[in-house]
């Protein structure tokens, strides 16, 4: 209504400050995810004994080469490498790996699950790089996941799993029934 805008001086409302304050904040974490889509973070590197930094720094750029070649990703290439300070001083520091291109991430990180069955680097993770709101809200899903799986029971045929920030039910596929029905199959 012209009236009001005439009475009210025609200027625009103020936002509150609290708003400002949220946008801000969402723009900023969206930024922030920006920025670390094409990254990822390998733990339980050991620490180089060297004591030059430019040693230490090829040391644990070798050690990378060395994980990604047994996990069949050799082709991936970082563009930057760094080691992070550990919170812990008894545990050595992470290494903050960034690549190229952020569709290269997600295929290191699937095949990263291999390395559990590796004797040679049994100790050694490979996680995305979240923010910390990210953090927050995937432990969050791993508590609840962890309670509603501990509610259905090891005899269920069900469990929860965590799918695109969300908590799924899904059914389990046991692997023995599965190697038993491929060996039923005849070739196709």
């Amino acid at each position: 209504d012209w009236v009001q805008v005439v009475k009210s001086g025609g200027g625009k409302p103020k936002q509150p400050a609290a708003q400002l304050v949220v946008v801000n904040a969402s723009i900023n974490e969206l930024k922030d995810r920006e920025r670390r889509k094409k990254n990822f973070i390998v733990y339980g590197v050991p620490e180089p004994s060297c004591t030059v930094t430019v040693d230490k720094r090829s040391a644990d750029e070798k050690f990378i080469k060395d994980i990604l070649c047994s996990i069949g990703k050799s082709e991936t290439k970082p563009v930057h490498t760094k080691r992070l300070k550990s919170k812990d001083q008894a545990k050595p520091g992470p290494i903050l790996l960034e690549l190229t291109d952020a569709s290269l991430r997600n295929p290191v990180l699937l095949a990263a699950k291999s390395l559990r069955n590796s004797s040679a680097y049994k100790s050694v993770y490979i996680s995305p790089d979240l923010t910390e709101a990210e953090r927050q809200l995937d432990y969050q899903l791993q508590q609840e996941r962890n309670k509603l799986n501990t509610e259905l029971g090891n005899n269920s045929p069900f469990r929860y799993g965590i799918r695109g920030n969300q908590l799924q039910k899904f059914k389990k596929i046991h692997y023995f029934n599965l190697a038993k029905t491929t060996e039923n199959t005849p070739p196709q």
